[in-house]
């Protein structure tokens, strides 16, 4: 626990003049990322192309709309968590 709380603590703070600088992939504007980097457009792509295969997928898997619905929106929440994760570590 306390190596947890101690990363959480290390975790924001500004890095030492020794490391390497952070690459930029993506700039913020306000709750969303825009790509600014060759490696930002191709996790964008990759993340574009991957809700869309999930939601056809889901649409060929399922028997009604609301099951269609909902595995889409899980789908959809499950690839947009690990987007926001990725450009907030790859931010400026």
């Amino acid at each position: 626990m306390d190596k947890l709380f101690d990363y959480l603590l290390r975790f924001g703070r500004k890095k030492n003049a020794g490391e390497k600088p952070k690459k930029i992939w993506f700039r913020s504007r306000g709750l969303s990322f825009v790509p600014c980097a060759w490696q930002g457009w191709v996790f964008f792509f990759i993340y574009l192309a991957m809700v869309i295969f999930a939601a056809v997928n889901a649409n060929y898997n399922s028997h009604s709309v609301s099951d269609t619905l909902v595995s889409t929106a899980f789908r959809f929440l499950a690839l947009t968590a690990i987007f926001y994760f990725i450009c907030w570590q790859h931010k400026e």
